[in-house]
């Protein structure tokens, strides 16, 4: 039989690791920037406004204080203009500092041996990048081509608001000068950006992200960052809507 002392002490060490793993999980989520912006920006969606896309048959709240429309974004034209929704928050501070979102859909050929797609929201003059289509595997070309371009693969946890639309992915790409500021000093600017991708039946819809600000620290927002991405939270494809072509 065995001795109850060597028993317990077992279970008290097993129960110190696990509790130890446990607290270390969370100060190190809790301390990770990413999180902490989630965490503070629970807000309620009650008195959003709703913008309703019929061409695309999909629809997305925004807070009021935010400015949203249609007809501005990367690559747009007089052609593609009603395609385009974008969100451009108010009150940054003066300066250098913006922060934009788009969401651009396109419809894509199934039978398209290639596609061309905006990389990122800041990219000089909207320009488009080509990869070949491979089994038709929409997703999978956009992200072999971004990684080999080196730029970096998010999770699906970096933007959770939008689970619940199937697979997407992700990257992000963060640009770093130094600028001037008004009374000659200099600080960095940060050019940070965000591109996400997601296929709803023959339509590619890419998502982007993008700040472009100077401060003294050169530290993206994620604060902000995360506020916008809470307008995704409510972005759906309404069960009775059809796609007017």
């Amino acid at each position: 039989m065995k001795n109850p002392k060597i028993i317990l002490a077992t279970v008290l060490v097993v129960l110190f690791i696990t509790l130890s793993i446990m607290v270390g999980y969370l100060v190190y989520k809790n301390s990770n920037p990413r999180n902490q912006a989630k965490q503070n920006t629970q807000i309620q969606t009650g008195d959003w406004v709703t913008y309703i896309n019929n061409k695309y048959s999909y629809e997305i709240k925004h807070p009021k204080d935010i400015v949203c429309g249609e007809g501005a974004g990367v690559g747009v034209d007089a052609s593609n203009i009603e395609d385009v929704f974008y969100c451009s928050p108010v009150g940054l501070e003066s300066g250098y500092n913006t922060l934009g979102i788009n969401i651009q859909p396109q419809i894509i050929n199934p039978s398209s041996k290639t596609l061309s797609f905006h990389a990122f929201l800041n990219d000089v003059n909207g320009k488009l990048v080509t990869t070949a289509v491979s089994n038709n595997d929409i997703l999978g070309s956009i992200s072999s081509k971004m990684a080999s371009l080196g730029y970096k693969a998010l999770s699906q946890n970096d933007f959770s608001e939008l689970n619940g639309i199937g697979s997407f992915v992700g990257f992000s790409r963060v640009d770093s000068t130094m600028g001037i500021n008004a009374d000659h000093s200099t600080s960095p600017i940060v050019d940070y950006n965000e591109s996400w991708f997601f296929m709803k039946e023959n339509t590619l819809f890419s998502v982007y992200i993008g700040f472009v600000g100077q401060d003294s620290n050169g530290k993206v927002p994620y604060d902000k960052i995360a506020r916008v991405k809470q307008i995704f939270s409510t972005f759906q494809f309404p069960i009775n809507a059809q796609r007017a072509d």
